[in-house]
């Protein structure tokens, strides 16, 4: 008495209790550039649940086991690649996720080529906005050269200062040097400075507070902690361009915690009129719905002071740790599990789809010798 069904002596659980019991752990390979790995390496430990393996690339084939969930970084091998092919890794995986109906990226590979270009990130959230996504950026232009650059921002009245960022947007030291330029005169005299290509950004005038947000699948975290730009912004107006490093620590604030159910205004129109209400989670959503569904991600907010609306200005893929992300190893398993049982489901409803189509086929077949 009292004692839970499937447990009591001699009775057998329900079916579907056996089955969720029995259930074996899902494999899980990752393609991961070796910073990472050491990064996530408390992350990457098997459990009950997940079982993590290293995969090699340029191997005729993986397993046994087989996995059935693949982790990557692939924009860092898209960056890294010249001439805009495809790397080895990414064909490898795509032959891989071709070959094996059961298997399943995270995140999509679409998504990784994206993130590994800005011009095409600021591209990729601009469609998005255009379709009527509740998320926002700052006005940009690329260019390939200092002279293009000062020409594509007069052409289209972008205005000074502007934030000048390489257009490669992962896996090097220099894809996270930028610099904020004061005016079209520094940006000549100081292009050797810059990074070049560049996408450049209009400054975002805001409160000195940069909000990170880290996503696992529908687990958020984010960080409201001092902004690198904001520092450059007052040196550039005194240098005519400042230098920094959106990866380096910037002011002595410790980092403050935000909910994902925080609410931020992001501008109703393409004119930037009016404002919606946006929690960080239902930005989030926006942006991973924008990236072809991608789960593993994290994003940089600003709020425009003046406004008082939030703009997105980075998106880059895995850029966890488990201090910016506590929780970080369960999320991820439990990511990587619902994204295998999501895979099972797709291939079962499409084998019984199939199934119905023939049976009504059949079904609706003249008889031999029947009326035409």
């Amino acid at each position: 008495r009292g004692r839970p069904l499937a447990t009591r002596p001699g009775r057998a659980a329900p079916r579907g209790m056996r089955a969720r019991e029995a259930s074996p752990p899902v494999h899980v390979g990752y393609m991961l550039p070796d910073k990472v790995v050491a990064r996530l390496k408390a992350c990457l430990q098997d459990t009950d649940r997940v079982r993590y393996l290293r995969l090699d690339p340029s191997a005729p084939r993986w397993g046994p086991p087989a996995p059935q969930v693949v982790l990557h970084k692939l924009a860092h091998a898209h960056a890294a690649h010249e001439g805009g092919k495809e790397p080895p890794e990414a064909a490898r995986l795509a032959k891989h996720l071709a070959g094996d109906g059961l298997c399943v990226a995270v995140d999509p590979l679409e998504s990784a080529h994206i993130l590994s270009n800005r011009k095409s990130i600021c591209e990729t959230l601009c469609a998005a906005r255009a379709i009527g996504a509740l998320v926002d950026q700052p006005p940009f232009v690329a260019a390939r050269s200092a002279e293009e650059l000062v020409a594509r921002v007069a052409e289209t009245g972008l205005a000074f200062p502007i934030v000048c960022k390489s257009q490669v947007a992962c896996g090097t030291a220099a894809s996270h040097a930028m610099a904020v330029v004061e005016d079209a005169a520094a940006l000549l005299a100081e292009a050797h400075a810059l990074e070049l290509p560049a996408v450049a950004q209009a400054f975002v005038p805001h409160d000195g507070a940069v909000v990170k947000v880290y996503v696992v699948g529908s687990h958020v975290r984010a960080w409201r902690r001092p902004s690198a730009s904001h520092e450059a912004r007052e040196a550039a107006g005194a240098q005519g361009l400042a230098r920094f490093d959106s990866q380096a620590p910037s002011g002595d604030s410790p980092w403050e915690a935000v909910a994902p159910t925080a609410v931020f205004w992001v501008a109703r129109g393409a004119g930037g009129e009016g404002g919606v209400a946006v929690s960080v989670a239902m930005l989030a959503r926006a942006v991973s719905e924008a990236f072809h569904g991608m789960e593993l991600f994290g994003m940089d907010l600003l709020v425009e002071q003046g406004t008082g609306l939030c703009k997105v200005v980075d998106v880059n893929s895995l850029p966890h740790s488990t201090p910016c992300f506590p929780g970080l190893g369960e999320a991820l398993a439990e990511l990587c599990a619902h994204a295998a049982q999501r895979r099972r489901l797709s291939r079962l409803l499409a084998a019984r789809w199939q199934e119905a189509v023939s049976c009504a086929g059949e079904g609706s077949a003249t008889p031999s010798g029947g009326a035409a």
